[in-house]
C-alpha cells in the first residue's frame, strides 16, 4: 500500500464461496482510500466459507470503476478499461477457459499468488500466463509479503513476451522459455550441445508496457 499514489486506482475484494467487493468499484488511491484499505487488509480473515473462485474473478472483472471515475474522466469514458486484478488465494480454480475467455475479453491480467499446498499450480499459471500476467507460489515456510511486493512490482513494469534463444549452432535440447518476464526477474536456460560453445547466446523478446493498474 506504501507503494501507492493519488494516480493509482484500487478496489479491494473478499471472496469464499460468496465475493463481497469492499469498495464501491476502482477509486483513487488518496491517503484516506490507502488507510481504509489498509484497514480492511488487516482485518481480512478466511471467513466466507469454501472458495467459489470462478465466480469471485467474473464478479471482480465486471465490478467496474467508482463514482470519481467518470467525474475524473468525462461521462463518456467505458467501465470496461483494462486493468490488472491481483488474486492471492489458497483454494483451487476450475473451469479455467471461462475465466481467462472473460479476462481476455475484459483486458484484465490477472497477476495469481497460490499460498501453500492447496493451488493447483497448472491451473493458476494458465490464467495468469494467458490472461497476460504471472503467477507465483509461496511455500508454507517462505515469507509471502516479500512475494506479493515482487508480484505487484511486476504488475506496474514491462512485460517482456514472445521470447527466443540463438544459441548459435545446434542444441541436443534447452530447458523451456517462459511466456513472460518482466523487470527484476531473473531467468535460468540450460542446452546441451555437441561441443563447446563458439559464441554468446542471444535472447530476443518484445516489450510491452503494463495496462492500468
Amino acid at each position: 500500500m506504501k507503494e501507492l499514489d493519488e494516480q493509482d486506482w484500487i478496489s479491494f475484494s473478499r471472496f469464499g464461496d460468496t465475493v463481497q467487493h469492499e469498495l464501491p468499484g476502482l477509486t483513487p488511491c488518496t491517503s484516506a482510500t490507502v488507510k481504509r484499505v489498509a484497514g480492511l487488509i488487516s482485518k481480512t480473515d478466511a471467513d466466507l466459507g469454501g472458495t467459489e473462485m470462478n465466480d469471485a474473478l467474473l464478479s471482480t472483472f465486471q465490478h467496474g470503476k467508482g463514482k470519481d471515475w467518470k467525474k475524473l474522466f468525462g461521462p463518456s469514458v467505458h467501465d470496461e478499461q483494462p486493468a490488472d486484478v491481483l488474486l492471492i488465494t489458497d483454494g483451487d480454480i476450475w473451469n479455467v477457459e471461462a475465466v481467462i475467455a472473460s479476462a481476455k475479453s475484459s483486458g484484465h491480467r490477472v497477476f495469481a499468488i497460490g499460498v501453500a499446498s492447496a493451488p493447483s499450480e497448472s491451473l493458476l499459471r494458465e490464467v495468469a500466463e494467458k490472461s497476460g500476467g504471472a503467477c507465483e507460489l509461496v511455500s508454507p515456510n517462505q515469507d509471502i509479503a516479500s512475494v506479493i511486493v515482487r508480484m505487484f512490482r511486476r504488475m506496474r513494469s514491462i512485460r517482456c513476451s514472445n521470447l527466443t534463444m540463438a544459441w548459435g549452432q545446434d542444441v541436443a535440447w534447452q530447458s523451456n522459455l517462459p511466456k513472460a518476464l518482466y523487470g527484476g526477474d531473473t531467468l535460468h536456460l540450460c542446452a546441451r550441445m555437441a561441443s563447446a560453445p563458439k559464441g554468446s547466446p542471444v535472447l530476443s523478446l518484445v516489450l510491452t508496457t503494463s495496462v492500468t493498474s
